[in-house]
């Protein structure tokens, strides 16, 4: 058995085991909670399931679980022009387990409604996946090219017609934007989706249409539709001989359907970089890859959180400059 210290070292002997208990009883908590994250993930997509944003969503947060070994559960809010999911990541703490996937359209309704703030609500971490948009007409139509178009429209203001998936949609706002950039006028037709605006061009009720490209590689093939220019930076691999809005004579800053992920508004930074390294592992996985372009999509990954902000808020004003120059007011 050991013996105590004798009286004179009895003091320095008691403060050392002292300092020694209390340093163990501060670093337990820290070893239980460990590194973020140490639970399951919840990851709200404001959609319903099945659309292709859900899609996307769901095949990188199969990937994300591998990266970040903890289980990320996708968590359907749909309803409300996005108020619904957003209400439910409000609710949730700044914590980083309660998650958002972001989408483009998501900007349209905050500047034609009013109802969202994704900057202030929201803290941006990187785009996720992309899906290209393309200008098509009725493949038995007059218009073979963005030249021909652009010249009855200004011959013929508000002559020409196009659908949209519903008033202050993304693609309605980006075909306004087209418009004056372009320099002429046309008549919008609110349908209730992309599909019913697909048979409108066919029936011949409306002249052209903004539609992402799982549904253009459906269509033009079959001559339903004919390609006129695509929306992105550079020519499409799956139509290579269709220009870009900039050869064709539009200068337009590039669009795409995009989605992204966005945690809590005050969410440590540290947790926005782990998520935001997470990405880029997920998105440099090859099989991630083959997944998305299964569903007509792509990897997309922002330089930095702070780069996405950049491109959500440019996305902001473009589309608040449609709407202005468009007059449109949605009342919901």
């Amino acid at each position: 058995m050991p013996s105590l210290p004798n009286h004179s070292n009895r003091r320095q002997w008691l403060q050392a085991m002292g300092a020694t208990a209390l340093g163990s009883s501060l670093a337990l908590p820290t070893w239980a909670q460990g590194g973020y994250p140490s639970k399951p993930i919840r990851l709200i997509v404001p959609l319903p399931a099945g659309g292709p944003a859900d899609a996307a969503a769901r095949i990188q947060a199969q990937a994300l679980e591998k990266v970040l070994k903890q289980p990320v559960i996708v968590d359907n809010k749909p309803g409300g022009s996005y108020v619904v999911g957003m209400n439910a990541m409000a609710a949730a703490p700044a914590d980083g387990y309660t998650l958002m996937a972001l989408n483009v359209s998501m900007c349209s309704t905050q500047v034609t409604l009013g109802k969202l703030n994704l900057l202030k609500s929201l803290v941006p971490v990187s785009r996720m996946a992309e899906t290209p948009a393309i200008l098509v007409g009725s493949g038995k139509g007059p218009y073979k090219t963005v030249a021909d178009l652009v010249a009855y429209g200004k011959a013929n203001p508000g002559r020409l017609s196009y659908g949209v998936g519903g008033a202050g949609s993304a693609e309605h706002l980006l075909s306004v934007y087209m418009e004056q950039q372009a320099g002429f006028s046309s008549t919008v037709v609110p349908y209730k989706g992309a599909i019913d605006g697909v048979t409108g061009l066919v029936q011949g009720d409306i002249h052209y249409q903004v539609v992402p490209l799982p549904l253009a590689v459906q269509f033009i093939p079959k001559g339903i539709m004919r390609p006129l220019a695509v929306f992105s930076e550079k020519r499409l691999k799956e139509f290579p001989d269709v220009p870009t809005m900039a050869e064709a004579g539009v200068p337009m800053s590039p669009f795409t359907y995009w989605t992204g992920l966005a945690a809590a508004a005050d969410t440590p930074p540290d947790i926005v970089q782990t998520l935001f390294k997470a990405i880029h592992e997920v998105n440099a996985n090859p099989e991630v890859n083959a997944k998305l372009a299964g569903i007509g999509a792509s990897v997309s990954s922002s330089e930095s959180p702070q780069a996405f902000v950049k491109e959500i808020s440019g996305d902001l004003e473009r589309m608040a400059a449609a709407v202005k120059a468009g007059n449109i007011q949605l009342v919901q």
